[in-house]
């Protein structure tokens, strides 16, 4: 009986070293993500399996404590019971990466919207990094504009087409590389997410009329996009300027400015914020002119610019939500006729 007992300790040992260093791996050094829409067609399909490298911008500290290891939300099979407690939440700490976030990294990061859950508790997103803290950020015609100057993007992003066809093509979007897309009120009219290389080979194509990129007019009010107020004439293709946080800058806050900081202020650096009717700004009760980050923040887009949930709609990405760069598509079942059958040509694929 003893040697039962000593057999069943020796394997529980070995169980809680395997789950330790296996979490230990996860959270230190690399993890992976499904994509789940086509906010970032065309480079990442839904589907696609990508592994996301938290070595490159340096590890983070557990924020809750006490959680059971590789859940996420809530306990599989019960009703909405969550898998944490958030009666020990750590600070925020991030070990030292071999890498800064760059303009154009694929940044993989927790949703800052889904602030009903902790931190390391919110959804996944990813997104491609565009802006940078302490730059300035606008969009004239679908072109970025950083501190005054073009920037030069991947030809993987996509833009919304108008394609007409001159009959009724029944199979058009299995001959194309996006996934997002569909016949619209007339069955030889489609709209299609394409990259410029897709829409100008698409449009040589016999059984095509017209393959014409669709436009957000300039002075046309997107009411759910991030601004300071609603008379900001700000659109997916026609945005800004905003000016990004940096850790350390100075930004004077007025009553203009006040709903682009307002989420940083108290939900993402956890203080007190207060405007008298007579306009007076206070933070932790104490009358304010300026505010001074204590974390960087970035600005995200997905690469469907015309269809996807991102910084333009809901603001800056605190540095202590970000988990990583995607770096690889380990594998995908996401492009092809049979959906149930691995994609070689997609899988092991790098970022």
């Amino acid at each position: 009986m003893r040697n039962v007992f000593t057999l069943i300790r020796d394997w529980l040992k070995i169980f809680a070293l395997a789950l330790f260093l296996a979490l230990f791996f996860k959270s230190c050094f690399f993890d992976v993500f499904t994509i789940p829409s086509t906010s970032m067609v065309t480079r990442l399909l839904p589907g696609d399996v990508v592994v996301v490298n938290k070595l490159r911008y340096g590890p983070k500290l557990f924020r809750s404590l006490l959680t059971i290891p590789f859940l996420h939300k809530y306990i599989p099979f019960t009703d909405g019971v969550k898998c944490y407690n958030k009666a020990i939440e750590l600070p925020y700490l991030r070990f030292p990466g071999y890498a800064e976030i760059e303009r154009n990294d694929l940044i993989v990061f927790h949703y800052p919207m889904d602030d009903l859950f902790p931190v390391d508790h919110r959804s996944f997103y990813i997104k491609r990094c565009v802006g940078l803290p302490g730059e300035v950020l606008e969009i004239k015609d679908d072109q970025v504009i950083v501190n005054g100057e073009k920037i030069i993007e991947p030809l993987s992003i996509a833009f919304r087409y108008q394609v007409k066809t001159k009959k009724e093509v029944e199979n058009l979007m299995d001959s194309l590389d996006s996934e997002d897309g569909g016949i619209t009120v007339h069955a030889t009219i489609w709209e299609i997410s394409l990259d410029s290389l897709s829409a100008v080979e698409l449009s040589t194509k016999d059984y095509i009329e017209y393959v014409q990129r669709i436009k957000h007019p300039v002075n046309e009010i997107d009411e759910y996009i991030f601004s300071s107020n609603q008379k900001e004439k700000w659109n997916l293709s026609n945005y800004g300027p905003i000016k990004i946080p940096l850790k350390g800058d100075t930004i004077f806050l007025t009553t203009e400015n006040i709903e682009l900081y307002k989420r940083l202020i108290v939900l993402y650096e956890n203080h007190r914020l207060d405007v008298s009717p007579e306009g007076e700004i206070y933070i932790d009760k104490i009358q304010c002119t300026y505010f001074i980050p204590e974390l960087n923040y970035y600005f995200g887009f997905g690469d469907n610019r015309h269809n996807s949930s991102d910084s333009r709609y809901w603001g800056f990405i605190p540095e202590d939500h970000i988990q990583g760069r995607a770096s690889l598509i380990l594998y995908s079942f996401s492009a092809g006729i049979n959906k149930s059958s691995l994609n070689l040509k997609r899988s092991f694929k790098g970022l």
